[in-house]
């Protein structure tokens, strides 16, 4: 089983309601460029192109590990 690190959780919870638990963050990103049906955006992030949704995470990522000084 993969773990997420706390940044990766709080980033991928924020843009999705539901993706697959037991996958790395790298592997759920290369399923929403793949257009898969294993992971669903929030309504907000819907009708954005895959590449902005992932964009939208990484930038989530970046700045809850900036803030908190947490991985």
């Amino acid at each position: 089983m993969t773990t997420l690190t706390t940044a990766e959780r709080f980033a991928l919870d924020e843009w999705l309601s539901d993706y697959p638990e037991d996958v790395s963050y790298s592997e759920i990103l290369d399923m929403i460029q793949g257009g898969t049906e294993d992971v669903s955006v929030w309504a907000i992030a819907e009708g954005y192109p895959e590449y902005q949704i992932i964009q939208m995470i990484d930038a989530t990522l970046d700045h809850f590990a900036r803030v908190t000084n947490i991985s």
